[in-house]
Formats: C-alpha cells, structure tokens, sequence
C-alpha cells in the first residue's frame, strides 16, 4: 500500500512539474511573439545620410508644388538637381553601395537616380519582418548583418503604381540590394522627377 501511495505521488508531481513547465514556456513564448509584433510597429530610424536625403528632396518639393497645376508643370532647376543628385549618392554610399555601382544602375540619369533614391528612401522607412520562433530571432541578432535585414516593399507598392502608373509590381520582402536592383527597373509613364514628386505625395511627405 505504501508503495503505490509513493508511485502515485511520484506521477503527480511530475505531472505537475510539466504542466508548470508547460505553462511557463507557452508564456514565455507568447510574451516573445507579442514583443516581435511591437517591433513591428515600429517605424525604422534612418541614418542620418538617408535623414538628410529626405530632408533636402521635400525642401526643395514643397515650393514647387504651391503653384503646380499639373504634372506637366512640375520642375526641378539644374542647380536642385545636382544637390540632390549628390545627397542620393551620398545616402546610397551610407548603405554600402559605390557611386559608380549606382550611377550604372539609373544608366547617369540624374532624374532616375532622385526617383530611385526616393523609392529606397521610403522603404527603409517600411516595417522589417521579424521571425516568429525565439531560436531564430537570437541566430539573426547575432550573426545577421545590416545587408540582410528585409523590408516589406508591402507598404510602398500602392504608392509607386500611382507614382508610375504601372499596373503590377513585384512584392515581398527585400534587402537592400534587391531592392535597389528591382527599383532602378521601374520606368514611369511620366518623367522620373514627376514621378518622384507624386509618390512623395501619396507617402504623405508633402501635400498639394
């Protein structure tokens, strides 16, 4: 009798060991996801080369489209064009890419390299996608480097199908590099500084 008192005691406990350790596991798993989906919300800080390319784009953006009627009549002076063609090189440059690395990609078309700029601007400020399992979320913190983080081009599609006018784009997650690939492909049925100056728009940085 005394031994099956002591079986059954010896069951109980461990059963009530796993059901704590259960419990706080599922806890301490749940209090993980609800971190990873906080950060989520979490708007991006740009660096301060990206800060200052946004920066000096809406500046010059904002007293052109006081007066603009139309697309048609919407213009950067060569002057605006060349600040801001050195403050996208110099923002590209703080993410790792050369200047003759992007010069190739927009084919030295200054205007293109703005629209471009604007486009990568905006995506750095998209919400980067977090993983779902603990185990991963510690491997990426320690070993994943700037260049892998990926951003939701999610958030910025519907923008650029305005901005451009194209009815389809590709979606999903990018790096910095894919993205700057994939961006520098799109070709507006306007001007590439029309373009620009709308997705601005539609991203809320400036309101006409």
């Amino acid at each position: 009798m005394i031994k099956k008192r002591f079986l059954y005691f010896s069951v109980s406990f461990i059963l009530f060991l796993g059901m704590i350790f259960t419990a706080c596991s599922n806890e301490d798993e749940f209090s993980d996801l609800k971190l990873l989906s906080k950060q989520a919300n979490i708007k991006p800080t740009l660096n301060e080369e990206t800060e200052t390319f946004k920066t000096t784009f809406v500046s010059m953006l904002k007293p052109t489209t006081q007066t603009r009627a139309s697309s048609d009549e919407f213009f950067f002076t060569e002057e605006q064009i060349d600040v801001i063609t050195n403050k996208s090189l110099q923002m590209f440059s703080s993410h790792g890419f050369s200047e003759e690395e992007v010069i190739r990609l927009v084919d030295g078309d200054k205007e293109k390299l703005i629209f471009v700029a604007t486009l990568f601007t905006a995506l750095l400020e998209s919400p980067t996608t977090y993983p779902e399992t603990r185990s991963y979320a510690l491997l990426k913190t320690q070993s994943e480097s700037d260049e892998d983080t990926c951003y939701d081009s999610a958030s910025i599609t519907d923008c650029i199908l305005r901005a451009t006018g194209l009815k389809e784009l590709i979606t999903g997650c990018l790096t910095k590099k894919a993205a700057l690939k994939l961006l520098s492909k799109i070709v507006p049925y306007a001007g590439y500084v029309v373009a620009a100056a709308d997705f601005a728009n539609c991203m809320g940085w400036v309101d006409w």
